[in-house]
């Protein structure tokens, strides 16, 4: 199918824009910009609104548990417990996200957020670079 129409896309999440577009995804378009807007409104940013959902979903399983509507072994408590204790930023989650849509393996998703979080929890150490070593990541501190 050809079509001529033209289509005003901002680029914010390309990648699940369109994917939001084909799926046709009202509640979904309106975090990736896709709704009517004018230049007085701020546009919404999708990796703080899947940051929330994130610790969001960490506080439910936990909350659930409390109620006795999930049951979770004791490691699994004290992981969702930890885990909501996190503060998940913009950054920490921004690359695993936007790599979605793409079909990044779930492995890289999980370096991508490790990488992003040891950089976010250590603010003195800085990355350099080994040439003599592929795809390793040393960090010097200051």
């Amino acid at each position: 199918m050809v079509t001529n129409l033209p289509i005003q896309l901002d680029a914010t999440c390309n990648g699940f824009q369109h994917l939001t577009l084909l799926v046709d995804d009202l509640a979904l378009s309106k975090e990736l910009n896709l709704n009517e807007s004018s230049w007085n409104d701020n546009p919404k940013d999708f990796y703080n609104f899947i940051a929330f959902k994130v610790k969001n979903f960490f506080d439910i399983k936990l909350d659930e548990s409390q109620a006795g509507k999930l049951v979770l072994s004791p490691e699994d408590k004290e992981s969702y417990k930890k885990l909501a204790r996190l503060e998940i930023y913009r950054v920490l989650i921004k690359k695993a996200v936007m790599t979605i849509p793409y079909n990044v393996s779930t492995s890289s998703i999980i370096e991508y957020i490790k990488e992003n979080f040891y950089k976010q929890r250590n603010p003195n150490f800085y990355e350099i670079s080994n040439t003599d070593t592929a795809n390793k990541k040393y960090f010097l501190q200051l």
